[in-house]
């Protein structure tokens, strides 16, 4: 599709200024070659300036506009070259064009329709100042010759043998030709009209190349409408049918292959230029207008009247002067009214302003404004009466004298914008509608409260973020998203207070009454929610087009998020406000309880009960649940509890489903799980719900996923061995980082939240707040030798048997600053220590035991190498930490023979590796 089908008149105002400045240096280039015949190097610049003009508006497409720079640039050529007869007729024509462009290029950044067709007469007027001849209006009309042909139109099934296609056109050419010269001698005999019609409808049946299909389907409707007297054959007509005849004797010469190479495009426009100026539908008139959307290049009388008028050198520079000065004349005759209504104003100082209005009405005049004029006029009439004496000044007369001046200001902006509309669609006066300038003055003040408004909302969630989670600075948010919403619906607009519903109800219920912190991915999707309603806020300020489908990222977030669409209660009632909805209070019983952590649905976390004294079994009660927060159980993902502050009452974590008080076990651990107890094996395969990703997508992953599994093995001994070398460390983040986004691309959810969390560990070290300890290079060999059953189970071969989930708390837990492995791989780690096995091969892949993972705890009885002396006290050592602190110690002490071995052969600097193994060690 291209742009000119639908101008956007802000692709247009990102060019517009450097076109304005381009033709202010050529008419200064212009100017600069009059006063300096004899130096052609200014004339030439103008034309440099020109073809740069010409070049940018061919490239938003408005080809009419272009069409004239291409002519005035063509017309400073020919003056730089001395080709020109009449100079000064030159000159006079170059700097018409070079001032009257602009004009028409600012009323399409105003929204209006591309009218080309007015540009014809300067265009015309350029091309006889170089001696050439004027063109037709067809010139300018350029429709969509690339439309989709009908059924009606359809050609042979299979293409027909190159010498019984030429044949066959030879034939048809005949009798095109002999019906063809009857018609031009005979007049408008309809028999021969329909038998040139006939032939034409014959050839579209025979041809394969669309291009001559549509020339001959056009030139047949055409011919059909002719026969019926849908219009007259004008000689133009006539020479463009004439023109066919030579088209079919190419196709019996060529073939085919002459359209290929050179299609008819020219002949066709021509045709459908009569097309579309046809004044009836008859025949195949009105399904060419429709295949080739000719009706929305015909200008109506009002819209042509509108562009001429664009054409006169009333641009808005010159029009906005004239407006402040017609303004400031009439701020002045109110003021002398107004002093004379309280008594201290002359008959004098009164009949002096009928000077003022009558320079007032003769300005407008001269703008095209009767109507205005006609007003001031007769307040002109009714001062000079006043002033006379003919009339009373009373307070009655002076109140009407100043509302209707007053009226005549506020309109003003507004009358000057609908500069070349009749008259009649123009009201000025106390009974007319409010001005379209008052009227979006006053819309854009609602616009930039509405945008202040969100910008506090944003700057809310910002400091929310920033004091780690704190739901105090998100006391005010409901309330202004809902002042928001409501400047929206003030505007007749529906749709995006819906949206800043959800966000409301999202923030009420999640953040605020739950008190739960979103995760990195559902920020994310918050995020893009606010962004969106953000530049759908910007867009509505500064009038952009095709703002509504901006909002489409509003909608999918608020899905993701759950809370699209809307519950019915949510739809018809107005929106809670914060005052209305109190955040839930803690009980003293929750202000001396450990808050037990949220799991959250989309990811497994461990549960653990807290622990509390003997004596301090109770019953906590349950917050109330409004009516929104039924819906939460509803929600793809729940959020995990904001963690408690110290000193602060730690929010109590709310269910799904019937609220009933929870018994409270005292306990001094956590219960370990039971031995037995084993999940379900991950599918680990492409989401069943996504349906519309075709094969072929999901085999490329496939492959791409194999590739990025060879170069993971390839990088992760590269980075075991140098592992302060960050740049091979953000070469393995970026395969989890892609496995992430073409993963979820795909559907392969499973993968894509397994990637994430590695690729977040990842972050954490190459971001300096976590060190690449022991304990991440075994999550991260887990994770190496868990992608290999990742794709198996996409490729259908077997289902994942390594603990997904317990890699991935793993992994969430060394982000949050916790040391710990899963419990299958530390019981691996401690076999591996009394049965030998090497170390660097890594701990195996965790087994699916339970959804939680623990941190390493000693076994009951302490494993020591050797017997201690009588006496002597030994310290109970955990063999899967002494198995990591060997490795560490090993990986050091490498370090520093290496670094002794360089010192061999001289002094050599300590290198900050060096000082890190020595103070490790």
């Amino acid at each position: 599709m291209r742009l000119h089908d639908d101008i956007d008149h802000i692709t247009l105002g990102w060019v517009k200024p450097e076109l304005d400045e381009t033709l202010r240096q050529a008419r200064q280039a212009l100017e600069a070659h009059v006063d300096t015949p004899g130096d052609p190097n200014w004339i030439r610049a103008c034309a440099g300036f020109l073809h740069q003009v010409s070049g940018t508006l061919r490239m938003v497409e408005l080809y009419g506009a272009a069409m004239v720079a291409e002519e005035m640039e063509h017309l400073a050529r020919a003056l730089a070259a001395g080709a020109v007869a009449d100079r000064d007729e030159a000159y006079t024509a170059l700097m018409r064009g070079i001032v009257q462009l602009p004009d028409y290029l600012e009323r399409l950044q105003s929204g209006h329709k591309d009218i080309p067709i007015v540009l014809l007469p300067l265009l015309n007027e350029l091309r006889a100042a170089r001696g050439e001849q004027g063109v037709p209006e067809s010139v300018l009309f350029s429709p969509v010759l690339d439309a989709e042909l009908p059924a009606s139109a359809r050609g042979p099934d299979a293409p027909l043998p190159e010498a019984v296609l030429r044949e066959q056109a030879e034939a048809l050419r005949v009798q095109f030709q002999a019906a063809l010269l009857r018609w031009l001698k005979n007049g408008e005999n309809p028999d021969t009209i329909s038998a040139l019609a006939a032939v034409c409808d014959r050839l579209v049946g025979v041809v394969r190349a669309e291009s001559a299909r549509r020339l001959f389907w056009v030139a047949a409707g055409t011919l059909e409408a002719l026969q019926a007297g849908a219009f007259e054959a004008s000689k133009p007509l006539k020479q463009a049918l004439a023109r066919v005849e030579r088209e079919i004797k190419r196709l019996a010469d060529g073939g085919e292959a002459a359209f290929r190479s050179d299609p008819p495009l020219e002949l066709t426009r021509q045709l459908l230029y009569f097309v579309a100026h046809a004044p009836t539908d008859h025949g195949r008139i009105g399904e060419m207008r429709e295949v080739f959307q000719l009706n929305r290049f015909v200008p109506s009388e009002s819209e042509l009247a509108h562009a001429q008028s664009s054409m006169t050198g009333h641009n808005r520079e010159l029009l906005d002067t004239v407006s402040a000065a017609i303004k400031e004349d009439l701020l002045r005759v109110k003021d002398v009214l107004d002093l004379h209504l309280r008594g201290g104003g002359s008959d004098a100082d009164l009949s002096a302003q009928t000077e003022v209005l009558d320079r007032v009405a003769d300005t407008l005049g001269m703008l095209g404004l009767g109507v205005p004029r006609r007003v001031v006029q007769e307040q002109r009439d009714a001062i000079a009466a006043v002033a006379g004496g003919s009339h009373p000044a009373d307070e009655t007369t002076l109140l009407d004298i100043a509302g209707a001046l007053l009226y005549v200001e506020a309109s003003l902006d507004d009358q000057v914008a609908r500069l070349g509309q009749p008259e009649s669609d123009i009201h000025v006066g106390p009974g007319a509608p409010l001005p379209g300038a008052e009227a979006q003055r006053l819309l854009d003040a609602v616009i930039k409260e509405a945008v202040s408004d969100f910008s506090l909302v944003r700057q809310a969630f910002v400091a929310y973020v920033e004091t780690s989670w704190d739901a105090n600075q998100l006391a005010d948010v409901p309330r202004l998203l809902d002042e928001v919403a409501g400047a929206l619906r003030i505007l007749e607009l529906e749709e995006a207070p819906a949206y800043l519903r959800g966000i409301e109800r999202f923030t009420r219920i999640e953040l605020l009454d739950h008190r739960r912190v979103p995760d990195a991915r559902q920020l994310d999707t918050l995020a893009d929610a606010l962004t969106s309603i953000e530049y759908y806020l910007e867009a509505l300020r500064d009038h952009r087009a095709r703002r509504d489908s901006i909002l489409a990222i509003a909608r999918d977030s608020l899905a993701s998020l759950g809370y699209w669409p809307l519950p019915a209660s949510a739809r018809a009632g107005a929106s809670t406000s914060a005052a209305a909805t109190p955040a839930v209070a803690p009980s003293p019983a929750e202000s001396a309880t450990p808050a037990t952590p949220a799991v959250t649905m989309d990811e497994p976390v461990a549960t653990f009960a807290p622990a509390v004294s003997d004596d301090a079994s109770r019953e906590v009660a349950a917050p109330a649940v409004d009516a929104d927060a039924a819906a939460v159980r509803d929600r793809p993902a729940a959020l995990a509890e904001v963690p408690p502050v110290a000193g602060e009452a730690a929010p109590v974590a709310i269910e799904s489903g019937p609220v009933a008080p929870t018994e409270v076990v005292p306990t001094e651990a956590p219960a370990a799980p039971p031995a037995t107890t084993v999940p379900t094996p991950v599918a680990g395969g492409f989401d069943s719900a996504i349906e519309d990703i075709d094969d072929e997508i999901r085999e490329v992953f496939l492959e791409e996923f194999q590739e990025e599994i060879a170069n993971l093995d390839r990088l992760l001994p590269s980075w075991r061995g140098q592992p302060e070398n960050l740049e091979l460390l953000r070469s393995i983040r970026r395969v989890f980082h892609t496995l992430k986004g073409s993963g979820r691309l795909v559907g392969a959810l499973t993968l894509g939240e397994f990637s994430w969390k590695i690729e977040n560990m990842l972050n954490r070290v190459l971001d300096g707040t976590r060190q690449a300890s022991p304990v991440m290079v075994a999550l991260l060999d887990a994770a190496h030798r868990a992608l290999p059953q990742l794709h198996a189970a996409l490729r259908g071969e077997r289902a994942v048997t390594a603990d997904l989930a317990a890699l991935q708390d793993a992994a969430d837990r060394f982000v949050a600053g916790e040391e710990v492995l899963p419990e299958s791989m530390s019981a691996s780690l401690a076999e591996a220590e009394t049965t030998g096995v090497d170390a660097d091969e890594g701990p195996p892949l965790p087994e699916p035991s339970s959804p939680a993972t623990a941190a390493v705890e000693p076994p009951p009885e302490a494993v020591t190498q050797d017997q201690p002396a009588e006496g002597e006290v030994v310290a109970a050592v955990d063999p899967v930490l002494l198995e990591i602190l060997k490795v560490e110690v090993a990986g050091h002490l490498q370090t520093i023979r290496d670094w002794l071995d360089e010192c061999a052969s001289g002094p050599v600097a300590a290198s900050d590796a060096l000082l890190r193994a020595v103070h490790t060690t």
